[in-house]
């Protein structure tokens, strides 16, 4: 019989979190049988709200959230963490272990407590719960179900894809897979295609292909739609709600990509860098062949538009002398200080007009003949928000009466667009293939919260950036 005040014996190996790997999907902290598993703020993870964390002190080494028993010759072949960010260490390593990582993780919580040795106290060990609750757990995950926090492995829901701007879905498939969720991707983005895979899939995920009434009249069992992006314009939202389903979009992923691409292209144009590259590319060596470069600083910069990427922009602008001024209709500066003004005064004033619009009936061809005639012949205009925006017919018109000196163009109506058009050829145009939202991190950023929100709406858990909230009034 132990003495009283003695403590029963350590477990060999306790569970800890790779706080880099962890999603916060809470498959290990609904299975945890005691209570050792907490969520805490991710605040330095940029793609996170939060995430899991186990307190060692409680562990008790059952390894309910580690892996899945099964009699297979290898049995870790099925783990309960889908993303892999569980590991056991032993209990007499936890100190070295933390030593190894340069002291207690970036996502540890203020009081450390859960980064510390398990030898230091014990005063509740062994739990009270009962233990043959993890027992139980993972007797159901082993014949092939999961708990309330994911899908019947045995039936497996299916995601549709319709089109990607990447090479492969491999990010998509890793992280859905392991949690039962099939990826199929459509041949083609054309709506007869999309209704015809529509048909089983419990969710779309879009990057440029077009949702529409009857793609999602297709899916009856469609549960939610995901846009790869932030523009919405290419889903039927209403459709979408009417019939219960949440449409969802990752609005900050790109914000700085695109505020330094929209920086790129007003540098290219003011110090005639595409103009020069071009010429020189083909053998022409002159200095004064374009109109000379212009000095930046005292330049007034025009935003049209200030959410997320211009409020990126507006400061990036300052540090190079640029004058800021914007406008928006609620005549917001958003904190930036910046003088705000009516559309025909920014046309008037700015040197670089710089649109950050999402693409709705309202500002549809927003700019036409009459918004270049206001602005200054020596101005440019730059678009990297939607291409729906600006009548490129109206804009080669423009620049073919020289109502302004050229334009930077990411985006355009429709895309891809026909690059035989005259607009194109000028060279006082300078285009890149709607590259703005891309960089390596960008990319995976994206497609993982996209891969998340889907997994949480299949799970019966909330998506992020739910973007219809009436859906969930509407059945």
């Amino acid at each position: 019989m132990a003495k009283q005040g003695s403590r029963k014996k350590l477990p060999k190996e306790v569970a800890v979190i790779n706080a880099d790997n962890c999603t916060g999907c809470e498959a290990c902290l609904e299975v945890c049988p005691v209570d050792c598993i907490s969520k805490v703020p991710g605040e330095t993870i940029s793609v996170l709200q939060s995430f899991c964390e186990i307190d060692v002190e409680r562990c008790v080494g059952c390894e309910v959230c580690v892996h899945i028993p099964t009699k297979s010759s290898d049995p870790y072949e099925l783990t309960v963490c889908p993303w892999n960010a569980i590991e056991l260490i032993p209990t007499v390593m936890v100190a070295q272990y933390v030593a190894a990582k340069g002291g207690p993780p970036r996502t540890s919580n203020a009081t450390g407590t859960a980064w510390s040795s398990p030898r230091n106290a014990w005063p509740n060990w062994p739990p009270r719960r009962n233990h043959a609750a993890g027992t139980l757990l993972r007797t159901v995950r082993a014949l092939g179900f999961v708990t309330s926090w994911g899908l019947l492995m045995s039936g497996v829901s299916r995601l549709l894809i319709t089109d990607r701007a990447w090479p492969d879905s491999a990010i998509e498939r890793g992280l859905l897979e392991p949690l039962g969720i099939e990826v199929i991707e459509a041949p083609a983005g054309d709506e007869a295609t999309l209704c015809e895979l529509a048909r089983g899939v419990q969710a779309i995920a879009c990057n440029w292909a077009k949702v529409t009434r009857r793609v999602i009249e297709s899916a009856p069992e469609l549960r939610i739609v995901s846009r790869m992006g932030i523009g919405l314009d290419n889903i039927d939202i209403p459709t979408a709600t009417a019939r219960g389903i949440p449409v969802t979009n990752v609005p900050d992923y790109c914000v700085a990509e695109v505020a330094d691409h929209a920086l790129g292209l007003l540098l290219a144009a003011a110090r005639r860098i595409a103009f020069f590259h071009l010429r020189t590319k083909r053998g022409e060596y002159q200095l004064s062949a374009p109109p000379p470069p212009e000095r930046l600083a005292g330049k007034t910069l025009g935003l049209v538009g200030l959410g997320r990427i211009g409020q990126n922009l507006a400061p990036k602008a300052r540090a190079l002398g640029l004058n800021v001024v914007a406008h928006t209709p609620s005549g917001d500066d958003r904190g930036l200080g910046c003088p705000m003004l009516s559309l025909p005064e920014l046309l008037a004033r700015a040197d670089y007009v710089s649109l950050h619009l999402p693409a709705t009936a309202q500002t549809r061809h927003l700019f036409r003949l009459p918004q270049f005639e206001q602005m200054r012949p020596t101005a440019w205009l730059i678009n990297t928000s939607r291409g729906a925006l600006v009548h490129e017919a109206d804009l080669h018109t423009a620049l073919q009466r020289r109502l302004l000196a050229g334009a930077c163009l990411d985006v355009f109506d429709p895309e891809p667009p026909d690059l035989t058009q005259p607009l194109f050829a000028d060279e006082r145009v300078i285009l890149t293939p709607h590259a703005a939202f891309v960089s390596p991190e960008s990319l995976i950023e994206l497609r993982q919260r996209v891969a998340r929100q889907v997994a949480d709406r299949l799970a019966g858990r909330q998506p992020e950036n739910i973007v219809n909230p009436a859906f969930a009034t509407a059945r």
